[in-house]
């Protein structure tokens, strides 16, 4: 389910309305009815250069998965992403410092030895901070061009 407001309505355009039979289909998979007793759950956010967060709760559906932001792992900065304004992602990255929770962001890394910057794709919410690191939500892949969304 997806539960931003702004985001489900983008979603619905691109589907053309509602789609009760697929999203039958895939509430089975994630309630674990496809596979017996075997229970989906969300793992840790991962890319092949770097760790970018663990999982705070690995019993949690994978909807309901918080990250916390392994700040030693890589340089990690952030853009800002609004589907209103701009129509997306802004061009000036924020650090972990400047972030605002409740906003959205797309992933940006630099590596450890700063060898390779990489915008990930993702779109992620900042939820709060977990001690001093933050805590995030996955939302979506970052739309390629204007008008795209894709969850």
């Amino acid at each position: 389910m997806i539960t931003d407001v702004s985001m489900r309505d983008a979603v619905a355009e691109l589907l053309g309305g509602p789609q009760p039979e697929l999203s039958k289909t895939i509430r089975a998979a994630l309630e674990g009815r496809q596979f017996g007793e075997i229970p989906v759950l969300g793992g840790d956010y991962f890319a092949s250069e770097c760790c970018i967060a663990i999982n705070l709760d690995r019993t949690q559906p994978p909807d309901q998965t918080r990250y916390v932001l392994l700040t030693t792992a890589a340089y990690f900065e952030f853009l800002p992403f609004d589907l209103v304004v701009n129509h997306g992602i802004a061009e000036e990255t924020v650090d972990c410092s400047e972030v605002e929770i409740g906003k959205m962001y797309e992933v940006v890394v630099t590596t450890c030895r700063g060898l390779y910057r990489f915008r990930r794709g993702d779109i992620v919410r900042v939820l709060s901070f977990h001690n001093l690191s933050l805590e995030l939500k996955y939302v979506m892949r970052a739309p390629k061009a204007t008008g795209e969304v894709f969850t």
